[in-house]
């Protein structure tokens, strides 16, 4: 029997998430997003259909809740945006909330469409030429502990690190 398996390869950059994603049963197709890079503490939303679309790019960070993306932007005052920071990537929380709110609407969309359950989730990140040597497998083993508490106990789950320009096409 042929494995369900999820393909996914993402450049987290300091302006936005550039997503590409794609499954062996979807003959092909690939789907894509941007996701701003923008994060945010997340808070009580008394409007509830704000709350509702909000919900949908809120994660859950070390025990804490984020906004990412489209809902950070419009729920905070912020004059400045987030992972502006050179080194973005080992310095805080940022990266981290990014790429759970990768993952999270990645699997959301998978589910949409009725698609079976996965067997297998391979994720591909970017990582910036300058850091690469030094932070490949500590960022693999970083985003393996963050999403594999995302899928479903039994679901393997793959990490490759490839230069940043390049994880998209994997």
């Amino acid at each position: 029997m042929e494995k369900n398996i999820l393909v996914v390869g993402a450049d987290l950059g300091h302006s936005g998430a550039k997503v590409q994603w794609t499954t062996n049963r979807a003959a092909g197709r690939r789907n894509q997003f941007i996701i701003p890079t923008v994060v945010v503490p997340a808070f009580a939303i008394a409007n509830d259909e704000s709350a509702r679309r909000a919900e949908k790019e809120t994660v859950n960070v070390n025990g804490r809740d984020y906004f990412v993306g489209r809902t950070a932007m419009t729920q905070s005052p912020q004059e400045d945006y987030s992972g502006k920071e050179k080194n973005w990537i080992t310095d805080g929380v940022i990266h981290d909330a990014m790429l759970c709110g990768v993952m999270k609407k990645v699997m959301e969309a998978y589910t949409e469409a009725n698609l079976p359950l996965l067997d297998k989730v391979i994720v591909v990140l970017g990582l910036p030429t300058d850091y690469y040597s030094a932070q490949r497998e500590s960022l693999r083993d970083h985003a393996f502990k963050l999403l594999r508490n995302m899928l479903i106990d039994g679901t393997e789950l793959q990490i490759g690190i490839k230069a940043q320009s390049e994880s998209p096409i994997y």
